[in-house]
């Protein structure tokens, strides 16, 4: 990650989600504190303003939660602004959790180090790889080729306009096909052709819900229908099969509007939010209709393999260079 991408990415979030042990673990595998050089506690002391304080049960659950994705008790505490040795007592009655034992010396902040300042501590190391490079091809959507039943994850934003509308149809065929059974298609759509969308994509996949992002600033005006619009819809459809998606919330708040790449573009904190809950580092996400290249750029971040593709030359060349 550029630090001006951290820069921005943390502003946004400081407005809206500051101090969220959910939202510094996001953080840290879109390495936002790395891209800064600092520490991930010293990223949350400085930036946002501190942590969330939680009840006990819910740091527990939080530590339960993050132990449950490998992580070790010096980074769990880094998450959630506690002593590594709070973190071992609330894991200590749960058999599941394999951590490394807690230091023998424990300091008042969790990156520190014995002999060490807080001022001195080093940036969190970046985690080994498991993803290539993002694969990102100039195609339509129903010409994109890939191998049936290997997607973990579709996640695109197709233009909403009505002269595009058969684009829904083109999506639903070419998701029914790339899909593993159980997983989830997510789309962006507009309000005012919602009803079509969702019968067109209903004729290839099992509707799952309709998410929502919250505008965070002012509200947009639907002069056709005398609204003003704080959300936008984002629809879920899933393939048949016997697995069942991960746990995930239907609303998240938009972060820093992010056009200067193609006109549909999309702000890159609401993918990151969906493709880290609903997907694993390895895992493989697609975006038929790429545009400017943000799902590239998240999956990336957080180390998931890539296909994508856009019709439109200059969309794909703009896709192509911002990940260079």
């Amino acid at each position: 990650m550029r630090r001006e991408d951290a820069e921005e990415w943390t502003q946004a979030q400081g407005q809206v989600l500051a101090g969220s042990w959910r939202m510094i673990h996001l953080a840290v595998k879109l390495g936002v504190p790395a891209a800064l050089g600092i520490s991930t506690d010293r990223w949350v002391q400085d930036r946002l303003g501190g942590y969330v304080r939680l009840s006990i049960m819910e740091r527990k659950d939080a530590h339960r939660e993050l132990a449950s994705e490998g992580l070790s008790q010096r980074e769990i505490a880094q998450r959630t602004g506690v002593g590594q040795r709070t973190v071992g007592r609330d894991l200590e009655s749960d058999d599941s959790a394999q951590l490394p034992d807690v230091q023998d010396v424990q300091t008042s902040e969790p990156n520190a180090s014995p002999g060490r300042s807080t001022d001195e501590r080093v940036p969190d190391p970046e985690p080994a790889r498991v993803s290539g490079p993002p694969d990102i091809r100039h195609c339509a959507c129903s010409e994109l080729q890939v191998e049936p039943g290997t997607a973990d994850l579709i996640f695109t934003d197709p233009p909403y306009h009505i002269a595009s509308l058969a684009n829904w149809a083109d999506l639903g065929h070419f998701a029914s096909q790339a899909l593993k059974p159980g997983a989830l298609l997510l789309s962006y759509t507009g309000q005012l052709k919602l009803p079509v969308v969702l019968e067109t994509l209903g004729e290839y996949l099992e509707y799952w819900w309709t998410g929502a992002v919250i505008h965070n600033g002012a509200f947009f005006q639907m002069h056709d229908r005398r609204l003003n619009v704080g959300w936008k819809p984002v629809v879920m459809f899933r393939k048949e099969g016997d697995s069942r998606p991960p746990w995930a919330k239907d609303i998240v708040l938009d972060g820093k509007s992010e056009k200067s790449g193609h006109a549909w573009q999309q702000a890159e904190a609401e993918a990151a939010y969906w493709i880290d809950k609903l997907t694993r580092p390895g895992d493989l996400v697609i975006d038929p209709f790429l545009g400017s290249g943000t799902t590239a750029r998240v999956c990336n971040r957080l180390d998931r393999r890539f296909i994508g593709c856009d019709i439109d030359l200059s969309a794909y060349e703009t896709a192509c260079r911002e990940q260079g």
